[in-house]
């Protein structure tokens, strides 16, 4: 979508489809074509036309910076979003190759399915058999790892501590129901960590009285020592599993985890106050190194390097300097079924 809203500016714009009013005039006119579709004509043409303008300051930037820096090559840490596929875009018309950093472990929505640059530096050789099985040539693909974990946190096996709760940053009222089933399902008092994205005036809304909202990086604290940490489709859960931290995915809606390495047996699964409950005793009963040991193994072959390892990694990625032969894999190019 941002890809195809962009080109949609792009190619109009030699034409004169440079104001605001222009852009609202398409937005409405994109509006009409989907017809039924959209129940509220009004809200589509404002959602369309805020889209199309944030596009146009997108691909004016990326021109910008490009014509600023002239770079050799560009590294992007994300295959979606406006301000990706605009730089996409024109590096695709200069002819300057682009190498993909991921910001994150692979999801499993379609949007990850992409790798529109010309060459990914991925974290883990799990990562690269996903790539390569959606036909992806395995000799532009590098494994690097994941520079934001520190080796030293590696380095022990979490002891036990308190439990800590991830909640992603949704609306007050999914941030509410999932706290709400952490806090009859656990005993004891335990830890909010927030997500860098989250509403932390919210939080402390909806924070439970037994609940203490934390003030460093969720990984640090379940390094230090935790009994189990909470969250749900996270990429912290990967980290966790790296430093032998136990991880439970609670899914109130029973959807599937969005990252392929949250996975049962290496994750407990809950859905409600019950299965929680469950899965904490779970934890308890198991011995800890074993879960450690397991959950490490699992993990590490989603991230293989971390620290200066991936640092050094990424920068022989970067002083080989890839060269320019176009998108890996471009999916949003097939037709999807309605």
């Amino acid at each position: 979508r941002a890809h195809t809203t962009l080109r949609l500016v792009e190619s109009a714009s030699p034409r004169g489809l440079r104001s605001t009013t222009d852009l609202r005039h398409l937005a409405s006119s994109l509006s009409e074509a989907v017809g039924d579709l959209i129940a509220d004509r009004a809200a589509s043409t404002s959602y369309l036309t805020r889209l199309l303008v944030f596009a146009r300051q997108n691909l004016e930037a990326a021109t910008r910076q490009l014509e600023r820096w002239q770079p050799k090559h560009v590294v992007l840490a994300s295959q979606h979003g406006l301000q990706a596929r605009a730089m996409l875009l024109y590096c695709r018309a200069l002819e300057i190759p682009t190498i993909y950093v991921p910001h994150a472990p692979l999801a499993t929505n379609r949007v990850y399915r992409d790798l529109p640059m010309d060459l990914a530096a991925l974290r883990g050789p799990l990562e690269v058999d996903v790539y390569s099985e959606l036909g992806v040539d395995q000799q532009r693909m590098r494994v690097v790892g994941d520079l934001s974990v520190q080796t030293a946190l590696l380095e022990t096996t979490c002891p036990d501590g308190p439990i800590l709760v991830a909640p992603s940053p949704w609306s007050e009222a999914e941030v509410a129901r999932f706290m709400e089933i952490a806090a009859v399902a656990i005993n004891d008092e335990y830890v909010v960590c927030p997500h860098p994205r989250s509403d932390i005036d919210m939080l402390r809304r909806v924070l439970p009285r037994r609940a203490t909202l934390a003030r460093r990086r969720t990984l640090d604290i379940a390094a230090d020592g935790c009994r189990a940490l909470i969250q749900h489709s996270s990429g912290v859960a990967v980290e966790a599993m790296l430093v032998g931290a136990p991880v439970i995915e609670l899914a109130p809606n029973g959807d599937e985890p969005s990252y392929f390495a949250i996975r049962e047996p290496y994750v407990q699964v809950a859905t409600d106050v019950d299965s929680l409950r469950r899965a904490l005793v779970s934890v308890d009963v198991v011995s800890r190194a074993s879960v450690a040991a397991v959950a490490r193994e699992w993990a590490g072959g989603w991230v293989a390097h971390v620290g200066t390892d991936a640092a050094d990694r990424l920068r022989q990625v970067l002083e080989d300097g890839p060269a320019f032969k176009g998108a890996l894999r471009e999916e949003w190019r097939t037709p999807q079924p309605r």
